[in-house]
């Protein structure tokens, strides 16, 4: 998933102070924690700008991206399988009940009350209020990455294992808004916009379970593999072109 201030126009892309964790997760299509290196690629950023060569696709970007590290930053990385806690995001036994996307179907409107809208490669994904509670819209989404979406409201990583490859439609009730638990000041700036927020330490609040239960989904808790990605070398200060 791309950050919303990512930009991308006819053969190009540019990405505004992209931390080296950030272009690594990005380069390798991992998340934060499936990656160890040095603390200080966290917080060393840089202003990405790139030509996307003739007869390339944005789908490419990550393959780019890990040239360019290679090739600037002198990145040099090994791969892992750690076993650890996770959740594992699987098909409910009553079934999926998530409609799939429909490419021929014409596109839906923009929810109301929006408070937060993040770009992806496969469409925006929606934070809005509806009825008084925080609701997370996806109109083109893979499991994969609902996976990833989930894991601001859970304590362990969330992995799909439901083998399901298709892209689907999600709306689903979230317990405060994105990454809540991860930022505070987040939901305070959605309470201040006006919207009924649940606190997420609240137990009346919403329930991230019950809110996948209700789409045919299930989040078990169990020890699984998850792969890592080890960084053995990075260079803080890029070679020149």
């Amino acid at each position: 998933m791309l950050r919303r201030d990512t930009i991308m126009g006819p053969g190009r892309v540019e990405l505004p102070l992209a931390s080296l964790e950030w272009l690594i997760e990005r380069a390798y299509r991992l998340e934060a924690y499936q990656i160890s290196g040095p603390d200080w690629m966290k917080t060393v950023r840089f202003d990405i700008a790139a030509k996307i060569p003739d007869g390339a696709s944005v789908e490419q970007v990550p393959e780019m991206l890990q040239s360019l590290l290679e090739e600037r930053f002198k990145l040099a990385v090994h791969h892992e399988s750690r076993e650890q806690s996770i959740y594992a995001l699987m098909v409910a036994k009553d079934g999926l009940k998530l409609k799939e996307w429909d490419p021929g179907a014409p596109r839906k409107p923009a929810p109301d009350r929006i408070f937060q809208k993040v770009q992806s490669d496969d469409g925006p994904r929606f934070y809005s209020s509806i009825n008084g509670r925080v609701v997370f819209r996806a109109d083109k989404i893979k499991l994969a990455d609902l996976a990833s979406t989930l894991m601001s409201y859970v304590d362990d990583p969330v992995v799909d294992v439901t083998g399901l490859m298709g892209y689907y439609e999600v709306t689903l009730e979230v317990p405060g808004g994105p990454g809540v638990k991860a930022s505070p000041a987040l939901a305070a700036r959605a309470r201040a916009s006006g919207l009924d927020v649940p606190d997420p330490s609240d137990p009346s609040g919403v329930s991230i379970f019950a809110s996948v239960r209700k789409v045919g989904l299930t989040l078990d808790r169990r020890k699984g593999p998850v792969e890592h990605l080890v960084v053995d070398h990075l260079e803080k200060t890029p070679t020149d072109n």
